[in-house]
């Protein structure tokens, strides 16, 4: 009986020995700044990899964005130019207009005639210049009928064309709104709608654009 006793108390002292032992454990300070030295190592390689994975990201999703809208423009300069009637050559627009048949268009265009972004030929320099057919929907009146303006949809009129002169420059700007890298920029005037090509136009709607040379013949 006495050695039960004596065997409970030794397993009971251990037991407490054990508890104790484990409530002391614990890092020691060079263990802990070894830990914290490679946590900082991994932690370093892992920020480093995720950013050059977000930058590589962002510069593809430009890229691909830039040649999206360098297709949309090539898709819209070729539609415009589906309906030319006449396109200037080099020569044309290297050459100022002349009343003895010369063809060129030079000093009749900007940057020699003013324009909003096209005031000097070292920043803005045109490189297709065309006619084109514009449809104006209801807009003629027809003949041997009332008196009309073809501002009503009820009026008499019918559809008809009128030119537009179209230009497309290459453009470099300097300021906060644009980069030193070129842009495509797109200028176009028409005529208006004249039935009687006396300078008595349909309405106020259809008088041709400001800068747009009318001659009556």
């Amino acid at each position: 009986m006495k050695m039960n006793k004596i065997l409970e108390y030794i397993i009971s002292l251990k037991l407490k020995t054990a508890k104790l032992t484990r409530k002391q454990s614990g890092f020691t300070l060079i263990e802990l700044l070894v830990a914290l030295a490679i946590s900082s190592i991994i932690i370093s390689s892992l920020l480093g990899f995720m950013v050059n994975i977000i930058t590589t990201e962002r510069r593809e999703q430009a890229k691909t964005n830039s040649e999206l809208e360098i297709k949309a423009a090539i898709d819209y300069i070729a539609r415009d130019l589906r309906q030319a009637v006449y396109i200037y050559d080099n020569d044309s627009l290297t050459t100022d207009h002349s009343d003895t048949g010369d063809s060129g268009i030079r000093d009749q265009i900007p940057p020699f005639s003013p324009a909003p972004g096209c005031g000097s030929d070292s920043t803005c320099r045109p490189v297709l210049v065309f006619w084109k057919r514009e449809l104006k929907e209801h807009s003629w009146p027809i003949p041997d009928e009332s008196a009309t303006d073809c501002t009503a949809s009820s009026e008499p009129c019918d559809d008809t064309f009128v030119y537009s002169l179209v230009a497309y420059y290459i453009v470099k700007n300097d300021g906060p709104t644009w980069s030193e890298t070129a842009r495509i920029a797109r200028f176009q005037i028409e005529d208006g709608v004249d039935p009687n090509n006396d300078g008595t136009y349909v309405n106020e709607k259809l008088e041709p654009d400001p800068g747009f040379a009318v001659r009556f013949v």
